[in-house]
């Protein structure tokens, strides 16, 4: 039978260690007993199958099971050593006056309850400690106190080596233990915990934050840890750090900000995300007056150079020695981010205190990509290494010209690699389509069809769009991809008495990069220094206009045509394929008088690659097979000899007064000949 032994019961709170165990700690109640607590079924099918008592009794040292039918399906036990029983109403009410043994769970009724027992237990299930007993819940207490680690002493530096490695738990143990978290450490260049957590410990940062680290302190290099984020692209550190407060606009020792650092090394995100909290700091320089723009322009991070330009960067601004982004990009020979600062309208010809334009710069480096983008610029041979490509190309090409460098808002560079011949000079340029005989033109502004539009003329109500069927031009200027090429309607476009200005395209000038150039075997030719989007306008043909003359774009049967042979402009020189990347489009602009349009034939660009040219049509080589044919010799080559008989099958044979010599004598290449802008 289960014998009660003197108190056994120790306290739960601070079990000695050393010394005797006295009267308080022996009556206190031990947490640990579970006999007053009840655990629901874990399902119906242990209930239904368990309907007796499960309790089981040792009476006269016999042990019997109680048989007694269950009431409440929950189940008691008295420590989590014994498995959880069904009882009946009887051991229900002896668990809870702690008559089951929390060793062995077995009931005892026989004994009589002496001293200030609490609970009672078999002498040989007790826990023995310093020849005592004890009840078998102090067995836990033992395992509690024989587990309790010893209290060690961490030098300072510790805390900051934790940060450093992300070790939360020991930063945390760390900080309870009274460390300072703004220590400087004088073996790292004054850095703080703070400093080496932001290098990617975000969680760390947090809890340093939390025991009150300065977010702004600075090391020797007086850089934050905000700037440490930046530098190691933690993007997550540098989110938190902003939110607790941590300012943006703090410099280091070379005047370096955050956006700094992170453009210098082409963080993206972390630009994109201190721009998205601090926009004015986008022009922001350094001590060497860089911007962010400059260092992303030096490094070639193209991507984050567009990003600066959509969040406002000046590609105009200078450095402590004069020097713009274009310097910096002719420098490192990115011809595409060169590009794309002279889109965004970078100074072409600025000058550094060295007298230095980017041309001069990117001859200097040997940078052949960057020389031929920036030759509208003449620059002194010296400038390059002797015998290199880029003094080749400057030495074939020194005389460059502007041929259109009074009429144009882009320069036109004239180039010729192949002989000594200067720029063209048999044609007079025109800005405008002009005459030599009087032709009654009706450009009375009061005769003119105008709109009143208030917005970008895209309402059915608009007369210009109405004339045109529709209004053609996107926001950028550009005609649609539904745009018929086939049979191409004619533009009008808003004139003098409009009161609206964006149907207006032709009328601004072309803004395509073009270069007139020589070839091999076919004269000059006109060719793109860039890739244009479809439905860009190419060039205006302006041109001379006469009477009973054939023309490229008139039906058979008008009376009046263009001629550029004597005037005209960049369009003269675009060349012949048969599958072109240009589409001439008829448009009015100034006047209505449908028998001539302002430009009567203004290419606009399909999708431009290089090697593509462009088809004169039948007609034209109904009449120009006569005197010569394409030279190219390739048998696809529909204007070549060998198959300008089968052209000349399909059309009918010319009028000898209808010939005439509208264009140069030189042959028009076709589309194996080298790269050049092409008409339909």
């Amino acid at each position: 039978p289960l014998k009660p032994t003197p108190p056994l019961v120790v306290s739960p709170s601070s079990f000695p260690v050393d010394g005797e165990v006295t009267e308080t700690d022996l009556s206190e109640e031990l947490p640990l007993c579970c006999c007053r607590m009840e655990t629901p079924c874990s399902g119906e099918s242990l209930f239904q199958t368990e309907q007796t008592c499960m309790a089981t009794e040792r009476v006269d040292g016999l042990v019997s099971r109680c048989q007694r039918n269950v009431v409440k399906p929950e189940m008691m036990r008295p420590s989590n050593i014994v498995h959880l029983l069904v009882l009946c109403e009887d051991h229900r009410a002896g668990m809870v006056k702690h008559q089951c043994c929390p060793a062995c769970g077995l009931f005892c009724r026989a004994c009589k309850l002496y001293g200030s027992i609490s609970h009672r237990f078999h002498s040989g299930c007790a826990s023995v400690m310093k020849a005592q007993r004890f009840c078998p819940h102090s067995r836990f207490l033992f395992l509690v106190f024989s587990m309790r680690p010893k209290k060690v002493k961490y030098h300072t530096k510790q805390l900051y080596i934790s940060a450093h490695h992300g070790e939360l738990q020991k930063v945390i143990h760390l900080l309870v233990d009274g460390k300072d978290p703004n220590t400087l450490m004088d073996s790292q260049n004054k850095r703080t915990p703070l400093h080496a957590a932001a290098a990617g410990h975000q969680e760390v940062c947090h809890m340093l934050v939390q025991a009150e680290a300065n977010l702004d302190v600075i090391d020797e290099e007086q850089r934050t840890p905000l700037m440490d984020a930046c530098d190691n692209n933690h993007l997550d550190t540098v989110k938190y750090l902003l939110r607790a407060g941590a300012a943006v606009s703090c410099k280091d020792i070379k005047g370096s900000t955050c956006l700094h650092l992170a453009a210098k090394l082409g963080h993206y995100t972390i630009v994109d995300h201190l721009l998205s909290k601090t926009s004015k700091q986008v022009n922001c320089q350094d001590d060497g007056g860089w911007n962010h723009i400059t260092w992303a322009i030096e490094y070639k991070h193209r991507e984050l150079v567009l990003l600066l330009l959509s969040k406002g960067a000046d590609v105009n601004i200078r450095d402590k020695e004069e020097n713009i982004g274009l310097h910096w990009a002719a420098l490192s020979g990115s011809d595409d981010i060169a590009q794309i600062l002279l889109d965004a309208r970078c100074e072409l010809h600025a000058v550094n205190v060295h007298g230095d334009s980017p041309l001069h710069i990117a001859a200097r480096e040997n940078q052949l990509e960057c020389v031929t983008l920036l030759l509208s610029r003449g620059t002194p041979l010296d400038c390059c290494i002797y015998n290199s490509k880029v003094w080749a190309a400057l030495n074939t090409n020194k005389k460059l010209a502007d041929v259109l460098s009074r009429y144009t808002a882009v320069p036109i560079t004239c180039v010729n690699g192949v002989d000594c011949d200067s720029c063209p000079d048999n044609y007079k340029y025109v800005p405008d389509t002009c005459v030599t005989s009087p032709i009654n033109i009706d450009k009375d502004i009061t005769h003119l069809k105008h709109c009143g539009c208030t917005d970008d003329c895209s309402s059915n109500t608009c007369m210009c769009a109405q004339l045109s069927l529709r209004c053609w031009y996107n926001k950028e200027g550009l005609l649609p991809l539904e745009f018929c090429q086939k049979e191409p309607p004619v533009l009008f476009e808003c004139n003098h008495a409009c009161s609206c200005w964006r149907n207006r395209v032709v009328q601004n000038g072309y803004r395509a990069r073009l270069q007139l150039y020589k070839t091999q075997r076919m004269g000059w030719g006109g060719r793109a220094l860039q890739d244009i989007p479809q439905g860009t306008l190419i060039s205006d043909r302006l041109s001379l206009l006469l009477s009973f003359l054939f023309t490229l774009d008139s039906k058979v049967g008008d009376v009046h045509c263009t001629d550029a042979r004597l005037f005209g402009n960049i369009g003269r020189f675009i060349n012949h394929l048969r599958e072109p990347n240009l589409l001439a489009v008829r448009v009015f602009t100034m006047h209505q008088e449908l028998r001539f349009p302002s430009s009567p034939a203004s290419p606009f660009s399909q999708v431009i690659r290089l090697g593509e040219r462009f088809d004169y049509g039948d007609h034209f080589w109904k009449v120009k097979s006569k005197y010569y044919s394409c030279q190219c010799c390739a048998s696809t080559c529909r204007p070549s000899s060998a198959t300008i008989a089968q052209s000349l099958e399909r059309v009918a044979s010319p009028s000898p007064a209808q010939l005439s010599s509208s264009h140069s004598a030189k042959t028009p290449p076709c589309h194996l000949c080298p790269p050049s802008l092409t008409l339909p």
